[in-house]
């Protein structure tokens, strides 16, 4: 959350508790069984919420079986702390599939993101009620659009599905776009996303080399 937070350059809502918020999620690491609790925690929780956890998929994924092994080596995850000890390990996993790199890897990388934001850090503005809006970009084969909320925060994202022919939700998309940088990566205008929203239909093989100022 924090990363898009600071690519924006909005100062983080004081009111945001990762202590509470990332309770649910220790909650999987040590009692999966407690569904029903966990959804309830999430419903309760914007920062969940945005995260579109789902705890039954999460009992045993990659990054839960990690924090597993870590609470293991440390004689258990501290509830204060924890959220530390799950940021690092959630984005290590996320650069290792992203890179496609080993943990060591993954580490160097992510210290390099830390040391920018610790030692650039943004002039944060107030912030204001505004227009809500959408992004929209291209790269690759993908089309992707960016909803944005009134306050600032990008709530919503959608990537074209060529089977479908419908835009369908997809959160990937906003690491893709603003933390990652996809290869390949066009901001467009409105009309040039309709524009290749048409292509799609009738000559997608066209969009890979499609650049805006062709």
């Amino acid at each position: 959350m924090l990363a898009f937070e600071h690519r924006h350059d909005r100062k983080p809502d004081n009111t945001d508790t990762p202590e509470s918020d990332l309770s649910a999620i220790r909650g999987v690491v040590y009692k999966p069984e407690r569904v029903s609790e966990i959804e309830q925690a999430i419903s309760q929780s914007r920062l969940l919420q945005w995260m579109k956890l789902n705890p039954i998929a999460m009992a045993n994924d990659e990054v839960i079986n990690r924090l597993r092994e870590q609470s293991t080596r440390m004689r258990g995850l501290p509830e204060k702390t924890f959220y530390i000890q799950w940021a690092r390990i959630f984005w290590l996993v996320q650069i290792e599939d992203k890179q496609k790199c080993t943990t060591r890897k993954a580490q160097s990388v992510l210290l390099e993101k830390l040391l920018d934001a610790y030692q650039n850090p943004p002039d944060y503005a107030d912030a204001v009620d505004q227009d809500e809006r959408y992004e929209y970009f291209k790269y690759g084969m993908v089309l992707a659009r960016i909803h944005w909320d009134r306050q600032g925060n990008p709530d919503a994202a959608e990537k074209y599905c060529y089977d479908t022919d419908k835009m369908i939700p997809d959160i990937n998309v906003l690491e893709e776009v603003y933390l990652f940088g996809a290869d390949g990566l066009w901001e467009v205008s409105e009309s040039q996303f309709r524009m290749l929203l048409d292509m799609a239909a009738t000559s997608p093989d066209e969009i890979r080399y499609w650049r805006p100022d062709l």
